[in-house]
């Protein structure tokens, strides 16, 4: 049989194809392998799950998704550098960038946002308009209205502005407040030797610039080509049957899951341009007097209905979310300073001594809701922590010295993001006491492993996968 050798072979054999189908060798497609190998390229290893959290966020919208992604650059990280990096791959109509969002360019271009991603390179573009934005990304649509005259007579038109929506928003070390009120995926840029040394490499190895430049032409020529397409998740159960029905978080946490597992199943699903399509777009053919072409995604029509069938989304697709994700899925949660920690850290012990010690409840046995419970029910302040006690806690405990200014700092933060709360103490009515709200600042939560993953494809059958970010061959 002759080999389909076309425009993909530009790039040198760096994803495997079979002739027969146009399909990856691999469970993986080629263009979702196509999106691994070019963060390969560029060196992109340390902050390689961001990066591909952040591609997938990228054309969430034009697939019919709504999110939020908080990109939060620690000391020492260039964020910008690594958003101008993912973008590259991502078609320009796409996405649309604002130094300052203007609501009334929204009401006289209410479609203007839909089906794009809006990519912020700092929070306070978005400032004014964060109310409307929150709730154009939660509800797919926010309806406005404005004032118009007419031969003297003033009128009242509804506006309907529309999604989908994707914002991604560049921050420091600290978002600002308003920023909380997003049901957003915080993706910490952060720093340590492994990342100085992979930066230091990658100016060492001077990878071959045209290399690069010709498969990031390639990716992004594909990737635009994505259409939506239904999806099924058989196993959406299973997922749901791990989460934590007490935190209320665990609404978006599925949504951001499920959202994130159709982009997946879709990119897997897509195919290169075959050699018509490809040659049509050079030569400026148009494709429908192209009769023998190949469609993005074999589309299986019901033939009762007359409808496109959804995909079935599989264990590879949620495995390759699983691996990127583990350990640094977090929603809502912001990066805080150290000394923020340090405090709450302090505040929770200062709690805890006094209510394991002077009520009935115990440290082994005693839930989150009971020991909040019982702090809250200590109406004199008891249990409660002031800044004298924070500071002499942290200084017998950890052995360092913090400021006053600072632990007012931190408190006001930690309040802020509602993990303390704040009391008026009944002895000193001029000065405040601090418990914490919640046992824990992070809000990771429990996968089901990918190996126990039931989908109607592959039955529960093993597979060889290839880990996103390591390369290496797996088997669930």
């Amino acid at each position: 049989m002759e080999k389909n050798i076309d425009s993909r072979t530009v790039m040198n054999g760096i994803i495997p194809l079979s002739p027969e189908n146009n399909k990856s060798i691999e469970s993986t497609g080629p263009i979702m392998n196509g999106i691994f190998q070019y963060y390969d390229l560029n060196g992109v290893s340390f902050h390689k799950a961001q990066a591909l959290l952040t591609t997938f966020g990228s054309i969430a919208a034009p697939l019919g998704e709504n999110m939020t992604l908080i990109l939060s650059e620690q000391q020492g990280v260039n964020g910008l550098s690594l958003l101008n990096t993912i973008l590259k791959i991502i078609p320009d109509n796409f996405t649309t960038e604002f130094t300052d969002l203007n609501k009334q360019f929204l009401i006289f271009n209410p479609e203007a946002l839909k089906n794009k991603a809006v990519v912020a390179y700092s929070s306070g573009a978005l400032k004014k308009n964060s109310s409307l934005l929150r709730n154009l990304v939660e509800r797919g649509n926010v309806k406005d209205q404005t004032l118009t005259t007419a031969s003297g007579v003033k009128s009242i038109n509804e506006i309907n502005i529309v999604g989908p929506i994707t914002i991604i928003v560049l921050v420091g070390k600290k978002a600002p407040p308003w920023l909380n009120e997003f049901s957003a995926l915080r993706l910490n840029l952060d720093s340590n030797p492994n990342f100085v040394i992979e930066q230091l490499n990658m100016r060492r190895s001077r990878p071959d610039p045209r290399k690069i430049l010709i498969h990031q032409k390639i990716v992004k020529k594909e990737i635009g080509r994505l259409k939506p397409q239904p999806v099924n998740i058989y196993f959406e159960g299973q997922i749901i049957d791990c989460l934590d029905i007490s935190n209320i978080e665990s609404i978006a946490i599925i949504d951001t899951i499920c959202s994130f597992i159709k982009i997946i199943c879709i990119i897997n699903n897509a195919v290169f341009a075959s050699r018509d399509e490809s040659a049509a777009g050079y030569y400026d053919i148009d494709m429908s007097v192209i009769t023998d072409h190949q469609l993005l995604i074999e589309q299986k029509e019901n033939s009762e209905t007359g409808r496109i069938e959804p995909l079935e989304a599989t264990k590879v697709d949620y495995y390759i979310l699983y691996v990127i994700v583990e350990g640094v899925f977090k929603l809502n949660e912001d990066q805080l300073t150290g000394h923020s920690r340090l405090i709450f850290d302090a505040i929770k012990e200062i709690n805890g001594r006094y209510i394991f010690n002077c009520t009935t409840l115990k440290s082994d046995t005693a839930t989150e809701v009971e020991f909040i419970k019982a702090l809250d029910n200590q109406k004199d302040g008891r249990g409660c922590a002031s800044i004298l006690q924070i500071k002499e806690k942290i200084k017998k405990d950890k052995n360092i010295e913090i400021s006053d200014s600072s632990i007012h700092r931190g408190v006001k933060e930690l309040c802020e993001r509602k993990f303390v709360t704040q009391r008026k103490d009944p002895v000193m009515p001029n000065k405040f006491l601090y418990s914490v709200a919640t046992m824990s600042l992070d809000s990771e939560f429990a996968l089901p492993k990918p190996s126990t993953i039931f989908d109607p494809i592959y039955k529960g059958e093993k597979v060889e996968v290839t880990n996103p970010l390591t390369g290496k061959k797996e088997v669930i």
